[in-house]
């Protein structure tokens, strides 16, 4: 797994506050806060469509595909360097 360290120099000089990362268990944050995915709840169902509609009107010219191979493309790092 990549370290995220690395990332953090981009933000010297931009003005923004230093982050400290704290690996947790995501799936466990989720049982303990009560989340459930938007399939199991009609109305975050409801509003996923509602937003995915929303979406497309304002951002009508963006021309997303999916990767050929998604799982590869997930597993890809993009680096942008940010100019300060």
């Amino acid at each position: 797994m990549p370290s995220l360290r690395p990332g953090l120099s981009l933000y010297n000089g931009i003005g923004l506050t230093p982050s400290r990362f704290h690996p947790v268990l995501l799936g466990a944050i989720n049982v303990g806060s009560g989340n459930r995915p938007p399939w199991t709840l009609p109305a975050k169902a409801a509003y996923g469509a509602f937003d995915a509609r929303r979406s497309v009107a304002r951002h009508a010219n963006l021309k997303i595909q999916v990767p050929k191979d998604l799982m590869q493309a997930a597993k890809t790092v993009i680096v942008r360097h940010l100019s300060p």
